[in-house]
């Protein structure tokens, strides 16, 4: 295995670990997506025909499916930087991103563990963005169609996550735009089991998408 393999799997095993931190800090906006998802509500959870669970599945899926290709559009711009700045910089240069990178990774999980709140101090850095970009999910209501889901996860892939963040600076020792872009996407991947259920549970439980 390869040293961007090496990565692709490290990147797929941070979205899977870091599952739960995402259902935390990513439940309520996807509660509220799936709860005005026009597809039919199956009453009592466990209940419904096949089609409707299959039906919600794909909005669900189509959903992170934007949000994904958000990802991967950060990991694009990651990678070309970091190409590039380990270019100007050298192989010292380049040594000390990913030397800086590891200890992003052990800052990662010193936070998901409770033993440390700094990765939730960058998390504040993209909140400015965010709070511009999140009315647009209110002008795609309904989410009626494929398309409106999709641009729903890729809004949706703003929203400020420290995991994502050190992802990212994964994503920019990868060594190109490319490398960097399926980095992310496979953080994303890591991500799609946990999230996938927690939208299929929002859709069918009342007022969980108040409930954080």
């Amino acid at each position: 295995m390869n040293q961007s393999e090496l990565g692709y799997l490290a990147a797929l095993a941070m979205g899977f670990l870091g599952s739960a931190h995402c259902v935390v800090m990513c439940g309520g906006i996807v509660g509220a997506l799936s709860q005005g998802s026009p597809s039919p509500s199956m009453g009592r959870l466990g209940r419904g025909d096949p089609r409707g669970i299959a039906r919600s599945l794909l909005h669900q899926f189509t959903l992170s499916a934007g949000r994904i290709a958000t990802y991967g559009g950060f990991g694009l711009v990651a990678g070309a930087g970091g190409m590039i700045l380990g270019e100007l910089l050298g192989p010292l240069g380049a040594r000390s991103i990913r030397i800086a990178f590891g200890l992003l990774m052990v800052g990662v999980g010193l936070y998901l563990a409770g033993w440390w709140a700094g990765i939730a101090r960058i998390e504040t850095a993209g909140l400015g963005i965010w709070r511009r970009v999140s009315p647009l999910l209110a002008t795609l209501q309904p989410a009626d169609r494929a398309w409106k889901r999709f641009a729903q996860g890729a809004i949706w892939g703003w929203l400020p996550c420290g995991l994502v963040y050190a992802a990212l600076a994964g994503a920019a020792t990868s060594g190109s735009a490319g490398r960097g872009a399926l980095s992310m996407i496979c953080f994303g991947a890591g991500t799609l089991p946990a999230l996938l259920a927690t939208g299929l549970v929002a859709e069918r439980v009342p007022g969980l998408a108040r409930s954080r």
